[in-house]
């Protein structure tokens, strides 16, 4: 085989359409001589064919040659090399022509790579290429800025050459052929040009040079872009304007090197937010917000957005940093953890600030984002977090800081599982249990269960029984304080979507009201009539006094439209509660009527069905039972509601309406006919069309009900 190629390189017309078969040809020929033995007189033939053809003037064919000579270099006499090497390096330094130049240093990078850096020093390939680089001739440093293509292998002596390197296709080939460890010894030294006071033509190539690295390999380019993208930054507001371009440009450079179709599309916003620091980020962060991702995040994409969402953090507007949050938060779940990592440090402290934040939705939001970044990266990220939370969490500077280190403090146990959160809960509860603490240090734990609600509703049954367990003893040793703190959030608890939560902030609930009455709610409250109760006018007492008359009648009224709910262990256990606490059904009710109605109303207008359901049953429930008894008292609060502004609360009298109406004999309706006439009359005319709406089925049930009176 080798006596046919070698006469077809020998015989076949030097003509472009020829190319790609000599290359061919070529790789063949090489390929096939690296398995001979050196002392096989065939591996010096070879190499001269190869040799010969190495001035063709085709960039594939000369790349070609370099492959095949590199496994041949080691295998030739060591004579035949140290002739061979100097001619290249001589033509290389000649007036040559530039297809022959540029053959020998393809010829001399296969050599190189073949035999290794010894080959380096014994040629003395370094000492000429240097002299090379201070020659005033063009063609001499032209052509030895080609040389650094000899591979990867050369770190030390790129090392050399790098401050030479200006031309792009140099810059390009050296970056492509870097491994970790070439990064991080070339990476320093541009960073220092950038960072020091150099002149500014040297800055400029510095710059240039790290725009080059987008030509990595993508597991280099996502350890150095977190170091390459904040030096940009720093040089966009260079007083040099050639500076600032090649910054402006080298930013550009990266966004070429996006491969996700989402992000390609908001390049150009990112890098117009990030080229001018007082332009509006409010427009980046939204769309970034509300892109939908189907593609993975990768190192290039976040090394323009994570410098947005940095800049954002440290912004005034609160809806920008609460929208950076959530944009943080959802990352961990569309990119890879170590190209996140690089940046933690630097989005930490912004990520603390807010955390600290007087608003409460920007807390909560960056506290969710800490869970995430927890979830994603894993506990290493928590070594300084983690102290962080629990010094600020027992600090005595204000209650804003502690409830927002507590609440990110919840965040991050949880992501850290339920083995971390069991095994250290029961050093909270010893310490927050010791009668020599300090009350900031007190209130600062306490706060930490005010977050439980989200734990309460978690999917695995041991984490909800210890965070049930938790809620549980915080009331039992701080029920005055769990009053202030824990009793808003079971508020919220008591209506979530969610019915776990709704049940277990039902039973801590119930656990805080057994408390403050002194009663037990352990035994049966199983009766013949689901009204009958065991509460006594005592206990009534206490918890009114504990809680006050508002919070109490909003309290209890929650807890009866609970027992309307549709999940069965959740109108159980309202149950059970209501009757241990009130000791007098209807008499409460009354007193609860203005605080019910609203809550009822506000429900009723609810855009969840679930929360509709529950509003109707809830009030059908109480006309049932109490009949004419509570109609006079109830229809003026609906009337009373078609006066706000709000739509949705309009739309909730009107359901209202249908739920009276539906649950009312036809008698009632035609005693209360009047009353009931004018709402819905106000109703059919409203501006909403959702109102008007509703207000047409109240008034069939109306007309169905009394007939031609209802016109």
């Amino acid at each position: 085989m080798l006596p046919i190629l070698e006469g077809f390189l020998s015989k076949a017309p030097n003509v472009a359409e020829l190319d790609m078969v000599r290359q061919s040809v070529v790789i063949l020929l090489g390929s096939l001589a690296k398995y001979l033995t050196p002392e096989d007189q065939r591996v010096g033939a070879i190499f001269s064919r190869l040799m010969a053809i190495i001035n063709f003037p085709a960039d594939v064919v000369q790349t070609a040659v370099e492959d095949c000579l590199a496994p041949l270099a080691p295998k030739l006499p060591p004579d035949q090399l140290e002739k061979v090497c100097p001619r290249l390096l001589s033509t290389l330094m000649s007036n040559s022509g530039y297809a022959e130049r540029r053959g020998a240093a393809y010829a001399l990078a296969g050599i190189v790579r073949g035999c290794g850096l010894v080959a380096l020093k014994q040629y003395s390939i370094v000492d000429k290429l240097m002299a090379g680089l201070s020659d005033k001739s063009p063609k001499h440093r032209e052509i030895v800025s080609d040389s650094p293509k000899e591979g990867g292998k050369k770190k030390l002596k790129v090392l050399l050459l790098i401050n030479y390197v200006a031309a792009a296709v140099t810059s390009q080939a050296v970056m492509s052929k870097l491994s970790a460890h070439g990064i991080k010894l070339i990476l320093p030294i541009l960073l220092k040009v950038i960072d020091e006071d150099s002149a500014w033509r040297t800055k400029c190539q510095a710059v240039n040079v790290l725009a080059t690295m987008t030509n990595c390999a993508p597991k280099q380019l996502s350890s150095c872009l977190p170091q390459i993208v904040p030096r940009l930054l720093a040089v966009l507001v260079d007083s040099q304007e050639s500076v600032k371009k090649a910054g402006a440009n080298a930013l550009a450079k990266i966004g070429t090197v996006i491969r996700n179709p989402e992000v390609q599309a908001l390049v150009p916003h990112l890098i117009a937010t990030l080229q001018d620091s007082l332009a509006d980020k409010m427009t980046c962060l939204l769309m970034l917000r509300d892109t939908c991702f189907t593609h993975i995040i990768d190192a290039a994409c976040l090394a323009l957005i994570m410098p947005v969402l940095q800049r954002a953090f440290d912004d005034r507007s609160t809806d920008i940093r609460k929208i950076a949050a959530q944009i943080f938060g959802t990352l961990y779940s569309l990119s890879r953890k170590e190209d996140l990592e690089p940046y933690i440090p630097r989005i930490l402290p912004g990520l603390r600030s807010c955390l600290l934040d007087p608003v409460p939705e920007v807390r909560s939001v960056t506290a969710r984002a800490l869970g995430a970044m927890v979830r994603g990266v894993g506990e290493s990220c928590s070594k300084e977090l983690l102290p962080w939370l629990m010094s600020t969490l027992t600090s005595d500077q204000s209650s804003v800081d502690r409830s927002g280190a507590a609440q990110g403090l919840a965040e991050v146990l949880g992501a850290m599982g339920v083995q971390r959160l069991q095994s250290i809960l029961p050093e909270f509860i010893k310490t927050a249990e010791a009668t020599n603490i300090q009350p900031f240090v007190r209130d600062g734990y306490l706060m930490l269960f005010v977050y439980l609600p989200e734990a309460l509703a978690d999917e695995c049954e041991y984490l909800r029984d210890t965070a049930l367990h938790a809620g549980q003893r915080i009331i039992d040793l701080f029920s005055e304080e769990a009053v202030e703190l824990l009793l808003p959030e079971l508020e919220v608890g008591l209506t979530d979507a969610d019915w776990r939560i709704r049940h277990s902030s039902l039973q801590l609930t119930g656990d805080l009201l057994y408390k403050l009455a002194g009663a037990s709610g352990k035994g049966t409250t199983t009766t013949a009539d689901e009204d009958d109760t065991f509460g006594t006018n005592m206990a009534s007492r206490r918890i009114q006094e504990a809680l006050g008359t508002e919070r109490r009648n909003r309290v209890l009224a929650r807890l009866h439209i609970a027992r309307s709910d549709p999940t069965y262990v959740v109108r159980q256990a309202a149950s059970h509660i209501w009757k241990i606490v009130v000791d007098n059904t209807p008499r409460t009710l009354r007193e609860l009527m203005p605080t019910l109605i609203q809550l009822l109303i506000s429900s009723l207008g609810s855009p969840i069905r679930e929360q509709q359901q529950v509003a109707g049953r809830a009030l059908g429930d109480l006309v049932r039972k109490l009949g004419e008894r509570v109609l006079p008292e109830i229809v003026p609060y609906l009337e009373e509601g078609l006066n706000v502004e709000d739509g949705d609360r309009r739309r909730g009298v009107c359901n209202g309406l249908i739920e009276i109406m539906r649950n009312s004999v036809p008698d009632q309706i035609a005693s209360f006919a009047d009353r009931l006439t004018s709402p819905i009359r106000r109703s059919l005319c409203d501006s909403s069309p959702e109102v008007r709406k509703a207000g047409a089925r109240a008034f069939d049930l109306l007309y169905a009900a009394i007939g031609l009176r209802a016109l």
